[in-house]
């Protein structure tokens, strides 16, 4: 047999030899050599299922795959884990550029309320528009409720603009 041994996991199979051949009183080397694994894989099989003296096939093979199961199911709960920090990862990143673009629509916003119209002074005042007051977003409700409310705000602020420029460039030509 080649020293470069493949170490994988044991089958049934090779269990059964170890077995018997522990009974018919081999050594581990050869029975390592037998069945092509190492030396190492046929000491640590004894060790997980009860020694050289009390080893069973069926119980060792029963025991493997209860780590095999107990394995895969910390692998299932690991990438659950996983997956639950990325979809709250992606969703601490959406409302921090909805924050983002709230922030942006109430600095706008406050441009909007600090800018005047300059008008050019003449002898003729404009006349006086009744402008409603917007109600301000309220701060109890959603990030998107929110955000919602204060792009409403912009385009009822944009629209009034408008409509004062349409007034302004009737008056005055």
């Amino acid at each position: 047999m080649s020293s470069a041994k493949v170490r994988k996991w044991l089958t049934y199979h090779d269990r059964e030899l170890i077995e018997y051949a522990l009974n018919e009183g081999y050594e581990l080397k050869k029975i390592a050599d037998t069945i092509g694994k190492t030396l190492g894989c046929i000491t640590l099989e004894l060790r997980r299922a009860g020694g050289r003296d009390q080893y069973s096939a069926e119980k060792a093979q029963r025991m493997a795959d209860e780590r095999l199961h107990e394995r895969n199911s910390k692998g299932i709960q690991v990438r659950a884990e996983t997956k639950q920090k990325q979809r709250l990862a992606e969703e601490q990143e959406r409302n921090r550029k909805r924050l983002d673009r709230m922030r942006e629509l109430d600095a706008i916003i406050a441009q909007n309320e600090k800018r005047q119209l300059k008008l050019p002074l003449d002898e003729k005042p404009m006349p006086k528009q009744r402008i409603e007051p917007i109600p301000a977003a309220p701060l109890t409700n959603s990030l998107e409720e929110r955000v919602e409310a204060l792009e409403g705000q912009l385009e009822l602020l944009y629209e009034e603009i408008k409509s004062i420029r349409r007034d302004h460039e009737a008056y005055f030509n």
